[in-house]
């Protein structure tokens, strides 16, 4: 059963903000600007391409995951607790373009899943305190552009598919905590 987490809007806009700039204006393509935001700057690298929220180290708060592209790293930014995010850490991702967090291997914390604008799948296994272990890779032969996970076949863990390239790939069926090899 997923775990609900706490993610006050102050979280929520903060990390729109993070991938959006903070500078910049809010504002469909169609309309005039609504707001400027403004708030405290978070040390993300170059580009940021994608952001994902999920409760990596078990405390019941919503931390922050940036895929940058330009500096071709993930930043995760655990939240203490006061809306604010410390304790940065990256991890390799050449061009990162979607971040899914999920119990992929059943070990009752939050993986990271990462689709890239390669031909590549990672997945990050967390150790349990919002650290993660090197990336197991996944080779899509061409580009990998979003990932899903969800129980499909009702066995009680986590399926991967990606969208690749105009088609759907069933990554995996995990099925024992030692998913991914």
């Amino acid at each position: 059963m997923p775990r609900s987490i706490r993610v006050s809007p102050v979280v929520a806009l903060l990390a729109a903000i993070a991938v959006a700039g903070a500078s910049s204006p809010a504002h469909a393509d169609d309309c005039d600007p609504v707001a400027v935001f403004t708030g405290p700057s978070y040390p993300f690298p170059d580009q940021p391409e994608c952001v994902a929220i999920a409760d990596l180290n078990a405390d019941g708060l919503g931390d922050l995951i940036v895929g940058s592209g330009g500096a071709d790293v993930l930043s995760v930014a655990l939240n203490d607790g006061r809306s604010r995010f410390t304790s940065f850490a990256t991890l390799p991702v050449t061009n990162p373009s979607q971040i899914v967090a999920g119990d992929i291997d059943a070990d009752a914390d939050l993986d990271l899943v990462v689709a890239t604008r390669g031909s590549s799948v990672l997945v990050f296994r967390n150790n349990a305190d919002g650290t993660f272990a090197s990336a197991a890779f996944y080779s899509m032969g061409i580009q990998s552009r979003s990932v899903v996970l969800a129980d499909i076949d009702g066995d009680g863990d986590l399926d991967m598919f990606a969208a690749v390239a105009g088609a759907l790939s069933r990554i995996a069926a995990p099925a024992s905590p030692a998913w991914p090899p």
